[in-house]
């Protein structure tokens, strides 16, 4: 039975058990580390700036972001990109998942200032990340 890429991405069991005790765990910032703690600090921001009716709601909506990440990506060596690599990542990840119809490389390479040969490059890429995440490889 092939999954769904909605169910794939739907919250497992140790995640929701996890977020249905929010409450009771210790979350004081003086004792996260400093990126941890700056992580934070940015959620509630773009959350107030953002969202201005979610304000009052910044701190629990950031922090059970920040549990979610940490969950799925918890003690690993995490990089970021910054500014165009990571606008880069973006879009690419929008073209695959989002956009893309199978069909549809030349509509996608001029609403993205790209030629069709970018676009196929895109896609491919994209697809042997997603299928590397769902599938991982058997001799690695």
């Amino acid at each position: 039975m092939q999954e769904t890429q909605s169910e794939l991405f739907q919250p497992d069991d140790d995640l929701l058990t996890l977020l249905d005790n929010i409450d009771t765990l210790d979350t004081d910032p003086r004792l996260w580390p400093k990126t941890l703690h700056d992580l934070m600090r940015v959620m509630e921001a773009q959350i107030k700036t953002r969202h201005p009716k979610l304000s009052s709601n910044a701190y629990e909506i950031a922090r059970t972001n920040v549990i979610a990440v940490a969950h799925y990506l918890g003690g690993r060596q995490l990089y970021l990109p910054r500014d165009d690599r990571l606008q880069k990542a973006f879009r690419d990840y929008k073209i695959y998942h989002h956009q893309f119809t199978g069909n549809n490389h030349k509509e996608l390479a001029e609403e993205h200032g790209l030629t069709s040969v970018q676009i196929y490059n895109i896609v491919a890429n994209q697809h042997k990340l997603h299928t590397a995440r769902i599938q991982p490889s058997l001799f690695n």
